[in-house]
């Protein structure tokens, strides 16, 4: 609503915003654009408060922290660090690429971090390791033995490392050796590990006589390089035959049992609680685009599934199991990467117990997606945002007062917005105006 030049105006209650509608057909209590203002739920315009340095920093990016943690991460240079309001940064990990932005996901008690070209985990101790467990190069030379007492017949023999984490690597294509009534397995040349890679011991899987079922047979220490397999008992099945470390991504994430990862236009999958190893072959799906984002939602619950953006796109991938999973257009927009949330349902009025997920849409339109696949732009024919090529956002709630925020790099305005508009008043010669 137009107003007199210099009146002041008294504003109870804040309707909301619309940017949409010209002006002078909107109510007075409808905001255009407001800097520096705090609205809460009952329409309540405040000042917003100052800000406050906590931390000095060179390079600071990619701050992230979770609501079951009592610390935040951040980067700055080539340097992750932690902190929180109890203690100093502290150091978790250095030797990452300077500026590349990093992405988090909380596992459990640890959280997986990943900035497309380098990776690693971070557990509650504040401590860096690795993400997994380096797989061997090769398998070692098999050759038959005099003594052991196999049955005769051909052999596949295979092993992989575990480290000091208990986390078991995965293995290439077994070796096959053929073996004499009586005779045994000679192990040379076994594969080792380099130094640092955490690795504890080497385990031998061997079959029975002309089987293909891989089973244990010996652990053996770091640095040993020949070993005998004989007649004794087989142990449990290798089940990581053929997987290999799970490759850094620009995106990472965790659900239905599962790491996620946007490595480019592709999103690739761990298998089944083993957040270090995959398929390279079949946990797979390539986009048309980059992939700008990945949020699980519904895991345990009905409606389970995976939002991805590629392009001018937002998908759908419904079920919690890939090999089964239908993909669906959800939205004909892409995401602003790096705005994407997951949220509580509540903070948007929505009567559930199951999360959503929140971001900017590149048609500068606010979405909500829902468990099921469905989305939900907010104000849709009342409002629109300025986006760029990234962003971040964060839930802030402070005073009762609980704001979705979103800060956006290279901001570009929406040109469906109304644009300001200017009143002139000719005064012409003969004293006439118009």
């Amino acid at each position: 609503m137009p107003v007199k030049d210099g009146q002041m105006i008294k504003i109870d209650a804040v309707a909301g915003i619309n940017n949409l509608s010209p002006e002078n057909s909107q109510a007075i209590s409808v905001l255009r654009e407001a800097v520096n203002v705090e609205l809460s739920k009952e329409g309540k315009a405040s000042r917003r408060p100052g800000r406050t340095r906590l931390i000095a920093g060179t390079k600071v990016h990619s701050i992230w922290s979770d609501p079951k943690l009592d610390f935040a991460l951040y980067a700055d240079g080539d340097s992750i660090f932690a902190f929180s309001a109890d203690i100093q940064p502290q150091l978790v990990t250095t030797g990452i690429s300077n500026n590349l932005p990093i992405s988090y996901a909380l596992v459990n008690d640890q959280v997986y971090w990943s900035n497309s070209m380098q990776s690693g985990v971070i557990t509650l101790g504040l401590e860096g390791i690795p993400w997994g467990c380096v797989e061997p190069s090769g398998q070692p030379l098999l050759a038959g033995s005099s003594a052991g007492g196999l049955y005769a017949g051909e052999y596949q023999v295979a092993i992989t490392y575990r480290d000091v984490f208990g986390r078991e690597s995965g293995s290439t294509l077994a070796s096959a050796v053929q073996v004499s009534d009586s005779g045994g397995i000679a192990l040379t040349s076994i594969p080792q590990p380099a130094m640092g890679d955490m690795v504890s011991v080497v385990r031998i899987y061997a079959t029975a006589a002309n089987d293909t079922s891989l089973r244990h047979v010996a652990d053996i220490p770091v640095g040993m390089t020949s070993f005998n397999i004989g007649k004794t008992n087989r142990g449990k099945l290798l089940d990581t035959q053929h997987l290999v470390k799970m490759p850094a991504g620009h995106i990472v994430r965790y659900g239905h049992g599962r790491m996620w990862a946007a490595k480019g236009k592709e999103l690739i999958w761990s298998e089944p609680l083993r957040y270090g190893l995959y398929n390279e072959t079949d946990n797979r799906i390539t986009f048309p685009e980059r992939i700008t984002m990945v949020q699980t939602l519904g895991d345990g619950a009905d409606g389970a599934g995976v939002f991805v953006s590629s392009g001018n796109r937002t998908y759908w991938l419904s079920g919690p199991n890939p090999s089964a999973m239908r993909q669906n257009i959800a939205y004909p927009h892409g995401v602003v990467e790096g705005t994407d949330l997951v949220t509580p349902s509540d903070i948007w009025g929505i009567e559930s117990v199951v999360p959503v997920v929140a971001w900017m849409a590149t048609n500068h339109k606010f979405c909500i997606g829902l468990p099921s696949g469905q989305v939900m732009p907010i104000k849709s024919n009342e409002a629109v945002i300025d986006i760029g090529e990234r962003g971040a956002s964060i839930i802030k709630e402070t005073n009762g007062i609980r704001q979705f925020i979103s800060a956006i790099s290279a901001a570009q305005p929406s040109a469906l917005k109304v644009s300001d508009r200017i009143s002139a008043v000719t005064v012409h010669h003969d004293g006439t105006t118009s």
